[in-house]
């Protein structure tokens, strides 16, 4: 059971009664996002405050053995986040699968909006945060 992301190393000490006491096996393991986002996260070029940025599309991945249940993706303040792109998502994300979804921005201000994507899952890792950046002018 990873607690990090990339490769982890270790090794498995047997007790044992023989000459070899402790035997040593050497293990090794990958830790991956449950859930993740490519990209990572969203930059979006100067907009004019009041007027609305061409889409960019953001693909999320299902990176476990088991379907994820999706029950929002919700974007904050003057952002919008809809399901688009080449493979919209839906209710469901098969297991070991994609989906898309877009994101466009609205400044409603001058100067630097940050913001996040919130995807609301059945992941233990629930919710999926992707951060968002944006210059009104």
């Amino acid at each position: 059971t990873p607690q990090v992301t990339g490769a982890t190393s270790g090794s498995i000490s047997v007790a044992n009664s023989g000459p070899i006491n402790p035997l040593l096996y050497d293990v090794s393991g990958t830790g991956v996002n449950v859930v993740s986002f490519s990209p990572a996260s969203l930059t979006f070029p100067a907009q004019a405050v009041g007027t609305t940025s061409g889409p960019m599309t953001v693909t999320l991945s299902n990176n476990q053995s088991v379907s994820l249940n999706v029950a929002s993706i919700v974007a904050s303040g003057d952002y919008s986040a809809v399901a688009g792109g080449t493979s919209p998502c839906g209710a469901v994300v098969a297991a070991n699968s994609s989906c898309t979804f877009v994101v466009t921005f609205s400044p409603t201000k001058t100067g630097t909006v940050k913001g996040v994507v919130s995807v609301t899952d059945d992941a233990p890792t629930n919710p999926q945060i992707l951060p968002l950046t944006g210059k009104g002018q």
